[in-house]
């Protein structure tokens, strides 16, 4: 089962991630890489933002980054980290972001359903994995055909 604050903790590392492909992510579509990568991580930041704000809602309290650490080193958390050292070719990023996505995409349809929410919280998370599937289902499918 989902939880807010694993959702948030991982809406913060992959938020990070979409930053480091930004800045490293190389190839012949790289104008359109890099740009898709900073819309991502803007959109991750504002899906954090209304994860905190619908965690008080029902009187959570927004995960800081000791709590997001200790989260992510759950062994059922399967979360991996962007190496900011390394370039990554279009085709690797955009694997990557998929990937990423996915993992959202499972945990905010898993909060929408959730019975222990209000139904406007709920609706909030179906609004996300709309995002996700969008974004990593047809948009970064297209992109990973023309990185090839």
């Amino acid at each position: 089962m989902a939880s807010q604050a694993t959702y948030m903790a991982l809406l913060t590392l992959f938020e990070n991630n979409m930053r480091v492909l930004h800045w490293n992510v190389c190839g012949k579509n790289f104008a359109k890489d890099h740009t898709r990568f900073a819309d991502y991580y803007e959109q991750l930041g504002e899906f954090m933002d209304q994860t905190a704000e619908q965690m008080i809602t029902v009187g959570e309290s927004p995960v800081n980054l000791t709590a997001v650490t200790d989260i992510l080193q759950n062994d059922e958390v399967n979360a991996f980290i962007i190496d900011p050292k390394t370039i990554y070719n279009g085709h690797a990023a955009n694997v990557a972001a998929q990937q990423m996505f996915e993992m959202l995409y499972k945990q905010a349809v898993e909060l929408a359903d959730e019975d222990d929410l209000p139904m406007d919280v709920c609706d909030v998370y179906m609004d996300h994995a709309r995002y996700y599937r969008i974004e990593g289902t047809y948009k970064l499918g297209r992109a990973l055909m023309d990185n090839e």
